[in-house]
């Protein structure tokens, strides 16, 4: 692979994994490999090296916020002492740092493509990709999720859980509060790497009504509507 073109590499690397899914990978993990120019001589080599290799790994956003180990698999070829290339398959075990984010790069040193006539092997970069979550949308170490909230609990204010990457917290939802308003949970987001603390959660207020109400329920209703002055509307 040291000194050829990354075209036949491609097409025997998507006829084993269907356009980039890495066996092994783990759930939620998906492996896309790209081939790099290989490096040139150097006055300090005898040998030209191996090729650099990047590859990107999708992971969750609880690997991210707890740390993961995953096991990926990297179909590539491998140079002999005569220079001639091998097809296989190797697999990686890759730490997933606590912390890390959207576009992370992690390098596993020497694990990139053997050099020609015995010269280093290159790298193997990973890029990270999260995958989209059903509650929380992600902004760096900050985390936002949609809160719904009843009309008499936004109205009235009151304690509502949470649920965050830790387990659910209780949020006090202040009397008043408005559809759209957003409310912070400080230190409840992704872990910050370096032990410097971690990024806010912030609750995104959705006001709900019921679809179906029960005839006590109307009833209040049509006697709030008959007696309140509120105006929500200006013209």
């Amino acid at each position: 692979m040291g000194g050829g073109g990354g075209g036949d590499f491609s097409d025997f690397f998507e006829s084993i994994f269907g356009g980039g899914m890495g066996g092994g990978a783990g759930r939620g993990s998906a492996f896309r490999y790209q081939q790099q120019a290989p490096f040139g001589m150097d006055e300090e080599q005898e040998e030209p090296g191996g090729a650099d290799q990047e590859a990107a790994l999708t992971v969750t956003l609880e690997d991210v916020a707890r740390g993961a180990t995953k096991n990926i698999s990297l179909a590539h070829d491998q140079l002999d002492r005569r220079g001639e290339a091998h097809r296989s398959v190797k697999t990686y075990e890759v730490k997933i740092p606590a912390g890390a984010t959207e576009g992370t790069r992690i390098r596993l040193a020497g694990q990139g493509a053997a050099g020609p006539r015995g010269g280093p092997a290159g790298h193997l970069y990973l890029t990270l990709h999260i995958a989209p979550h059903p509650l929380y949308r992600l902004n760096g170490h900050d985390l936002e999720l949609d809160l719904p909230l009843a009309p008499w609990e936004a109205a009235l204010g009151g304690k509502v859980p949470v649920p965050t990457v830790d387990g659910n917290v209780t949020m006090t939802i202040p009397a008043g509060s408005q559809s759209g308003q957003r409310l912070r949970l400080r230190g409840k987001g992704l872990p910050k790497p370096g032990g410097r603390g971690a990024g806010d959660l912030y609750a995104v207020l959705k006001l709900v009504v019921p679809a179906h109400l029960s005839p006590k329920e109307r009833t209040l209703l049509e006697e709030l509507a008959h007696t309140s002055t509120f105006a929500p509307r200006p013209w």
